[in-house]
């Protein structure tokens, strides 16, 4: 959540100045219905729409995104905001239909449920 940078000047004369510079990402706070959550894609390969993610959660530094088939077996677990499913099982295979998601983002203590359909010809 932090990250530091280094920044190093020398001029012509061989003069130099160093200073250190430090950012902290801080929660960003977008509200519940602002959270863009699509319910369809198609993972076939052909570049668009061939994974599942949620752009926003970016933003924040504790999330977790769960997905589970019909039985309830988790088919996707991730706390990295970056990562995206690719619909595919365990065993790798291209699944199709709908699937449940759990998506929380603890530093708002936000708790998001829903459907999430894959589309394969």
């Amino acid at each position: 959540t932090a990250f530091t940078f280094r920044v190093r000047s020398t001029d012509p004369y061989q003069n130099t100045i160093e200073k250190a510079f430090t950012l902290t990402k801080g929660n960003y706070g977008v509200a519940a219905d602002k959270l863009k959550i699509v319910n369809a894609f198609s993972p076939n390969g052909d570049g668009m729409n061939d994974t599942w993610r949620i752009p926003e959660l970016s933003f924040y530094n504790n999330v977790e995104v769960e997905v589970f088939d019909r039985a309830g077996v988790r088919l996707f677990h991730t706390t990295n905001p970056e990562m995206a499913w690719d619909g595919r099982s365990a065993n790798g295979q291209v699944l199709q239909g709908a699937f449940f998601y759990i998506v929380q983002v603890k530093d708002i203590n936000l708790v998001k449920k829903g459907v999430v359909t894959i589309l394969k010809k």
